[in-house]
């Protein structure tokens, strides 16, 4: 049987890597938009929340009221996508790290290891004596793996983390909103 075309071989790592580098950019603009975008809502929510404490009796129209609720779904929503699709990006990143390091025949090993959450008993199948990848591999799969986390929290906690202080922010003000119309 016909033994594959190294540089075939070679193109196809070259590829995968390379689509590993868009998912890990897009991956950190991403993570950098859920962030800012959490941000900005708990200002709104805490600025809200502050007009509506004071007895500014302009502003408390109904038109203002549904112009807050209007901006915090509009908040609420971004975030919502943009963490599926960190979520999605996340996933065939996963995958596309997975096929790498098994193509360049090589496990992780120590805090690597355990950033991939790899299962015990998959261990001593990973434990490969083949030698490390290049520098260039190994810099693009820590650099995945760094990505593939939200700022603050970590994790599958991480993306749970900013949907329910986003979805709290929410309540607040509808529900203040709602009952401050006195």
């Amino acid at each position: 049987m016909d033994e594959p075309d190294p540089t075939r071989k070679e193109r196809k790592i070259v590829d995968a890597l390379s689509k590993l580098g868009y998912i890990t950019n897009r991956l950190g603009r991403l993570a950098t938009l859920i962030g800012t975008f959490t941000l900005v809502n708990l200002l709104f929510c805490f600025t809200t929340v502050a007009w509506l404490g004071k007895s500014i009796h302009f502003i408390k129209t109904d038109d203002f009221f549904f112009l807050i609720l209007m901006m915090e779904i509009f908040f609420l929503a971004i975030v919502v996508v943009s963490i599926h699709r960190f979520d999605r990006l996340r996933r065939n990143g996963d995958v596309i790290y997975q096929e790498l390091s098994d193509e360049v025949e090589w496990a992780p090993s120590g805090s690597l290891r355990k950033s991939l959450r790899v299962d015990e008993e998959d261990a001593p199948s990973l434990e490969r004596p083949n030698e490390i990848p290049g520098i260039e591999i190994r810099i693009a799969f820590r650099n995945f793996l760094v990505s593939s986390d939200l700022p603050l929290v970590e994790g599958p906690a991480g993306r749970m983390f900013y949907l329910l202080i986003n979805f709290l922010g929410a309540i607040l003000l509808a529900s203040l909103t709602l009952f401050s119309k006195v």
